[in-house]
């Protein structure tokens, strides 16, 4: 009888959620008010990776399992501020103000990491001035030159993401065979794909961001200079290796 009762705790909380979508909810949202049913039942959810948190510290928003992608909504408030701003400039400060400002705090982490990526995928310029740095997002600058100006909208065309995935799993899966590692070198995959990097890197940066794929550092200095050439800079760092994750990992 309990079991029955924490089950259709359980339903009603992920049927909130769903209907939430990606604002989620807090605990107040989700009605728990003290119940020791559902706080139960949250937690369960919680442990079976079904929902997801994304405050922390004492902090509760929670949204289902396919909306935890702080790094898109990350992406999503910086360009949505920078737009909003025209062609003014604003410092890195400024940004991060505005950018804090109602984030859960899973999201308010990828600030640099959202920056990497949309500089990597020609949406931010960056500059710097003295010791200021400052971004301005390029489809809002291109917008105010003319439409025939082709050689500044080519200058900053984004890089074709549009690969096979199935086929880039593939290869993966056949080399994770092969070594016994999950973590591969880039080069391998690349080598196995075929395929230019200015057509992988991009590919690879968008399933990190969805949080598909984990780009991780690897040993430069034991590494070769094959290997070496296909990696890919965030923040500084060159990452050499690549891990999928299976789809039990994502749902």
């Amino acid at each position: 009888m309990q079991a029955t009762k924490i089950d259709d705790q359980k339903a009603n909380l992920l049927k909130l959620l769903k209907t939430a979508g990606v604002k989620g909810l807090n605990k107040s949202g989700l009605k728990i008010n003290g119940s020791k049913l559902k706080k139960q039942a949250l937690n369960e959810l919680e442990n079976e990776s079904k929902i997801v948190n994304l405050e922390g510290r004492g902090r509760y928003l929670y949204v289902l399992k396919e909306f935890d992608n702080p790094l898109e909504r990350a992406c999503q408030k910086v360009e949505k501020i920078l737009t909003s701003q025209g062609n003014k400039l604003l410092s890195k400060g400024q940004l991060t103000a505005q950018f804090n400002k109602g984030l859960p705090g899973k999201v308010k982490k990828e600030l640099e990491r959202a920056i990497d990526w949309l500089i990597k995928n020609r949406q931010l310029m960056k500059l710097k001035h003295g010791n200021a740095i400052f971004h301005l997002h390029v489809p809002t600058i291109i917008s105010s030159f003319p439409s025939t100006d082709q050689h500044l909208t080519s200058l900053f065309k984004t890089p074709k993401t549009d690969m096979d995935r199935q086929k880039v799993l593939s290869a993966y899966m056949e080399i994770t065979s092969r070594t016994g590692y999950s973590n591969i070198e880039i080069y391998r995959l690349q080598q196995a794909l075929g395929v230019e990097m200015e057509i992988l890197e991009p590919f690879l940066l968008n399933e990190s961001k969805k949080g598909s794929a984990v780009l991780s550092f690897g040993d430069w200095s034991l590494s070769s200079k094959e290997i070496r050439s296909c990696s890919i800079d965030i923040d500084g760092t060159p990452h050499l290796l690549v891990r999928f994750k299976l789809q039990e990992e994502i749902l």
